[in-house]
């Protein structure tokens, strides 16, 4: 009885191994992959659905990953995989815990794995874009403990900041749409989480993407060995970001938005 009950754990073991390297969770990582080619940089590999044309950045994934280290002088330690999900059967296979649809890419709190999902190519967008965008949470969180890495989103106006920056994003509103729409919103309320209750209007993603990122170009505008020198803080200590707003930049948050406020308003 024993050996039996024993044998059927390690059966069942087995198969839902051999399931996840073939279908499930890991068959990122499996060396077997029905259905996807991949292409091994020295740093960065790339797992994609065959028959679907690759972008050609995505063919030298290493020097996406080195710009990153550039943009956030920051190092990456471990190897990054890049996979392309071709449908949402697919994507729900790999990541069971994906909660909705509508996200572009994700990217684990470790930051060894980049998951771009079918929501790019439903809506025409520009693949490269998002795993830039996710390039950036990965260089963040190999530099982070995996708590600092899940607390980083309260902190949301820095980290999707910064990867909106260095994703070089054109798929939220334009530059010059945010600037038609800026003296009209509350951008305390969409930069500072503890003001977003006030807001008028329902919480805009896309604007606040955009408004985000100028404001870490602001920042960054201002003084810049001192915004890195927040940046490197705030992501191994991201409770404290508000201190070390302060303590970086000589003012608390409200004083830099309400300069950000004034320049952005002001007619070109």
């Amino acid at each position: 009885m024993r050996w039996g009950l024993r044998r059927t754990l390690l059966l069942t073991a087995t198969a839902l191994t051999i399931w996840s390297f073939g279908y499930g969770p890991l068959l990122p990582w499996s060396p077997v992959q029905p259905g996807f080619g991949s292409i091994h940089g020295a740093r960065v590999t790339v797992v994609y659905p065959e028959g679907v044309p690759l972008a050609d950045a995505l063919r030298a994934p290493d020097s996406l990953l080195e710009e990153a280290e550039r943009f956030h002088r920051l190092r990456a330690g471990r190897r990054i995989t890049v996979f392309i999900a071709p449908d949402w059967w697919t994507a729900y296979r790999v990541l069971p815990k994906l909660a909705r649809r509508g996200v572009g890419a994700i990217t684990l709190a470790t930051g060894h794995a980049i998951y771009l999902l079918p929501t790019v190519a439903e809506r025409g967008l520009d693949p490269v874009e998002f795993v830039r965008h996710e390039m950036s949470h990965a260089v963040l969180h190999q530099n982070q403990s995996l708590l600092s890495a899940v607390r980083i989103v309260e902190v949301q106006w820095l980290a999707e900041g910064l990867a909106v920056w260095f994703g070089r994003q054109r798929a939220y509103i334009s530059d010059e749409e945010f600037l038609r729409l800026a003296p009209r919103r509350d951008l305390a309320a969409y930069i500072d989480p503890a003001l977003r209750a006030r807001l008028a209007e329902p919480f805009d993603i896309g604007f606040a993407y955009v408004c985000w990122k100028r404001f870490n170009i602001f920042l960054e505008g201002r003084d810049r060995e001192r915004y890195w020198a927040f940046v490197h803080e705030v992501i191994t200590e991201p409770r404290q970001w508000r201190a070390l707003f302060e303590r970086h930049f000589g003012e608390p948050l409200e004083a830099a938005v309400n300069a950000f406020a004034r320049q952005v308003s002001q007619p070109k």
